[in-house]
């Protein structure tokens, strides 16, 4: 202690001296507690029980915070009814967080009423007579979802004593907070012995490798090193002689295929029974393809653009330039654009079904560079052809321009840009190109754009279009996201006022600017403002059909409609899918968008004889157990809705156009594929396997591995098959076959043919990747 309180025998002591009796050591060991131990926000000797179902208790303890000790002198009982999740499936984690406060303790004291002792009368009163620091308990919750939930992120600031993990029927795990416990000396002690044995072996195995290493750097300098000159002409002949032998690319000894496209199989064989999606599955039994379509189209609560479908929408004024100042013929200067392109909204689908499985060797998209993984997104009769490099690998399924959730039995792609750059539609035009820039703020879905006609000639259509701009702001004819053309008639030849031009709704996202321009060789004219009234853009005149010159003293008026929706919740049902003898899986396919803060639900319900099951939210995590799936009993009628949840200002949108289709599906039982044949660039006698199976049940599947020499067509059963299980708990159906052939001498032209048959065509395996060599 620094300070003490001094006294002399007839001195009369005050209150302050006695209150200093017990400040100065408190005082004191504030300052040992923070100088010497100087815990932030940690617990010591607290243990908390279960009291019931509802109740915690935590125990007598200490709180540190710093310099300051807080202690509860007895258990303190936490009552958690109220943080119950109210949902049985539900569970959530609750952190118990000591606080720590200063109180005063009062207590009956007697006190004089007066300075003279004979006539003061003694009253007794209650006063403050002690100062404890206590802490209590306070409860921060984290949400509540199916499990597993995720416990609450407490501040740093704060100490957690324990996560109690409760559900709808009380208190089910309590976990103490370790991290945030006071170590004892005694506990520091132990580490840094154990460090320092650990310490002294590090030391004695780096004296050994250094020793090592310096014998070896010796052998290292002994070696003859050749000269570079001589390796750089070992590589040019070899070089020349695989050129004069004219080596195939492919001649190697060894040969490996992810099992992700069709390149490496010869789907044209006779013995051909497989298919390939992520892995070589088995093939369909069945299968039927039609449109997506609605029950009823003239719901009240939906509204259609073309085949734009969204929940019904109003039209309101999202962006305008209102005034009057000047005029602009938008005829002046007649060129010729050949091409403008037109871009399309991306394509999503969604793969659903006990048979439906998830090829786990996702490093095997890196090496398919120029390949198009997104094969599912293809529907005949539509054309699709890349027009700009993304910068991206092409096909891979994790990148930038794709979405992509799989689970056992769902599987769903998503292109995440709102817009494909592919060309879908190439519209040539002829005329001058006036247009103007302008920024969006906020997610829009604009519907309209209405420009302000000072002049309408007899003649001369206007196109109007809508599109993205570069960084720079100049736009870019080949992103055009919405085009409309009215023709001078329509408009009111020899008239003026404001025109409408209603465009399919044209998502815009936010922080974006795009850009509206018309094109026309008619004498219209069009009214603007000056003086840089509008901000919010730029008006800009294209000479030659690329090349766009800014305004900065003229913008356009005109005013962007974006609709306002009437319902955050809109439920929209579609004809049933249907596939005779039942299905097993089905895969849905479309067009649309998903703004963020908006969601599109999909459900359906299988119908077993009229029977009335629930509806089942097809993205719905479960066991994962395909005979658990209610697929599981083949239904042939599964009906189908779609939730649309929306905000005022934006929804998600699904175009019900000719590509919008399902498909549903059964598979096989027995599954057989054959790869190209593969030149092994020597001649062999023994060829091996090493075939990859993922989902693979020994009571349900029966392996038959295969290799076919030369053309065939006889199949070669191997001499001996290895099966190594994979380790992994989670993954009990990852096996590895490794099979040994013995075939006729002098064979350099080989095919492997991996197999194999279910009793269960609900349960079905499928090779993830095969490797063959030859020994």
């Amino acid at each position: 202690m620094s300070k003490r309180v001094l006294t002399d025998e007839a001195e009369i002591l005050e209150p302050l001296d006695l209150n200093n009796m017990s400040l100065y050591p408190q005082q004191a060991l504030d300052k040992i507690v923070g100088d010497a131990v100087a815990y932030p926000a940690h617990w010591a000797g607290v243990t908390v029980s279960i009291k019931s179902a509802q109740e915690v208790t935590v125990s007598t303890g200490r709180y540190f915070d710093g310099d300051t000790v807080y202690e509860a002198e007895a258990p303190i009982d936490v009552n958690l009814q109220t943080y119950l999740p109210l949902v049985a499936s539900d569970e959530r984690w609750l952190a118990l967080i000591l606080r720590g406060s200063v109180v005063q303790l009062p207590d009956q004291r007697t006190f004089e009423t007066s300075e003279d002792p004979e006539l003061s009368v003694p009253v007794s009163r209650s006063t403050p007579v002690a100062e404890a620091r206590q802490f209590a308990v306070i409860v921060q919750q984290g949400n509540a979802t199916p499990a597993p939930a995720l416990k609450p992120v407490v501040a740093e600031t704060d100490c957690a004593v324990a996560m109690v993990r409760v559900t709808a029927s009380g208190v089910q795990e309590i976990v103490p907070q370790e991290s945030a416990r006071v170590k004892s000396l005694y506990e520091h002690e132990g580490r840094i012995v154990a460090l320092e044995v650990k310490v002294g072996t590090l030391f004695q195995i780096a004296d050994t490798l250094s020793t090592d290493l310096a014998a070896l750097a010796d052998f290292v300098h002994s070696m003859p090193v050749p000269r570079p000159v001589i390796i750089t002409q070992m590589r040019r002949d070899i070089a020349a002689l695989r050129r004069a032998a004219n080596v195939p690319e492919g001649a190697r000894a060894d040969w490996f295929d992810w099992c992700l496209l069709y390149d490496n199989w010869d789907t044209e064989n006779a013995a051909w029974l497989a298919r390939v999606d992520e892995g070589i599955q088995f093939p369909y039994a069945s299968q039927r393809e039609a449109r997506l379509e609605l029950i009823n189209e003239d719901d009240p609560l939906i509204k259609f653009s073309g085949r734009r479908m969204m929940p019904t929408w109003d039209e309101v004024v999202r962006i305008s330039n209102e005034g009057t100042g000047a005029t602009r013929d938008i005829s002046q200067l007649v060129h010729t654009v050949t091409t403008l392109v037109k871009r399309t909204v991306s394509r999503s689908v969604t793969s659903y079904g006990a048979t439906v499985n998830v090829c786990e060797n996702a490093a095997g998209w890196g090496v398919l560079s120029g390949k198009e993984a997104g094969a599912t997104f293809t529907k005949g009769g539509e054309t699709l052809q890349v027009v700009a490099n993304l910068g991206t690998t092409p096909g891979a399924p994790t990148d930038q321009n794709h979405q992509y959730f799989a689970v056992r039995t769902v599987k769903k792609k998503r292109v995440t840009r709102t817009y494909w750059d592919e060309v879908t539609e190439e519209i040539g035009v002829n005329g001058s190109i006036y247009g103007q820039t302008f920024l969006v703020s906020q997610a829009t879905i604009a519907t309209a754009i209405e420009l302000q006609f000072t002049k309408i000639a007899n003649d001369g259509d206007v196109h109007l279009f809508v599109c993205e701009t570069d960084a720079t702001g100049a736009p870019l004819y080949d992103k055009v996201l919405a085009n409309v053309t009215r023709t001078a008639a329509d408009l009111g030849a020899g008239g003026t006022g404001r025109k409408k031009f209603v465009i399919d709704p044209t998502y815009l996202t936010p922080g974006s600017r795009y850009a509206w321009y018309v094109v026309t060789d008619g004498n219209h004219q069009l009214q603007g403002t000056t003086g840089n009234k509008f901000s919010g853009g730029t008006s800009f005149l294209a000479t030659d059909g690329a090349w766009a010159q800014g305004d900065t003293q003229f913008d356009f008026v005109f005013w962007v409609y974006a609709a306002q929706f009437q319902n955050v919740r809109t439920v929209v049902e579609f004809q049933p899918m249907t596939l005779e003898n039942g299905m097993t899986e089905f895969r849905l396919l479309y067009a649309g968008w998903q703004p963020d803060g908006t969601a599109l639900e999909w459900e359906y319900r299988p119908v077993f004889g009229g029977s009335d099951l629930p509806w089942y939210k097809i993205e719905a995590i479960d066991d994962g157990d395909p005979l658990s799936s209610p697929l599981a009993g083949l239904p042939s009628l599964v009906q189908l809705r779609c939730t649309m949840l929306a905000t005022p200002d934006l929804a998600p949108m699904i175009e019900l156009d000719e590509v919008a289709t399902y498909r549903t599906a059964r598979v096989g039982n027995t599954m057989r594929a054959i790869s190209e044949p593969i030149d092994l660039g020597l001649t062999t006698d023994t060829i091996q396997t090493l075939t990859y199976y993922d989902d693979y049940d020994d009571a349900l599947h029966t392996l038959s591995p295969r290799i076919m020499v030369g053309d065939g067509p006889a199949l070669v059963t191997p001499d001996v098959t290895t099966l190594t299980y994979d380790d992994d708990p989670n993954r009990p159906g990852h096996v590895a076959a490794m099979s040994t052939y013995t075939v006729p001498a002098g064979t350099q032209i080989v095919r492997a043919c991996p197999g194999f048959t279910t009793s269960n065509i609900v349960v079905v395996p499928f090779v993830e990747n095969i490797t063959l060599f030859a020994l």
